[in-house]
């Protein structure tokens, strides 16, 4: 398994991946694209003999900015890390159906937080609490990740306004509960 940059060439797999784990739907392939030709943004794939295995997508920012990309508490989220000005924002994350449990997720996270280091004052996570998020959680907390607040709801309204289906509820809205972790 090799780690890259997400490219050209991979992007139409890594976009299958983030809709089968995230809900079809939740990323297009323009948003895709954008993280892509984002200087600010850490998008990285693992692949083995051309096929990808899974995403990890991170955005650098500003305070204020990384504040509005918050579905919902933004006025919390600006008071929780007003010392910090430059925040590293894990978006998406995902490995493809049928290969968890292989390191694939670990070897991402650790590596999006080797380079959000240098890049960032803090790094900051949002997981799904319900399904396959434990997965996730335990991630997090394996490398060392705080969990710092619970969101109920978070992703109802946006799951409204751009009409995705979340694989956990597997209707809109989506009523799936949010786990703020930072490191």
């Amino acid at each position: 398994m090799d780690l890259s940059i997400l490219s050209d060439l991979h992007i139409t797999q890594v976009l299958q991946i983030l809709n089968s784990q995230l809900g079809e739907n939740y990323i297009t392939i323009e948003q895709l694209r954008s993280y892509q030709n984002n200087p600010n943004a850490v998008c990285l794939i693992c692949v083995n003999e051309g096929e990808v295995l899974g995403v990890s997508i991170a955005l650098i920012d500003s305070l204020e900015n990384t504040s509005k990309q918050l579905l919902v508490g933004q006025d919390w989220f600006q008071s929780e890390f007003k010392e910090s000005s430059r925040i590293a924002l894990r978006k998406h994350m995902a490995v493809k159906p049928g290969f968890e449990g292989q390191g694939i997720g670990s070897h991402l996270v650790k590596e999006s937080v080797r380079r959000l280091k240098a890049l960032s004052d803090v790094i900051v996570t949002i997981v799904w609490k319900e399904g396959d998020g434990e997965v996730m959680n335990r991630l997090m907390m394996k490398n060392d990740f705080q969990s710092i607040r619970t969101i109920p709801d978070y992703w109802k309204q946006d799951s409204i306004t751009h009409q995705y289906v979340c694989p956990e509820c597997k209707v809109i809205p989506c009523t799936c509960s949010a786990v703020i972790y930072a490191l």
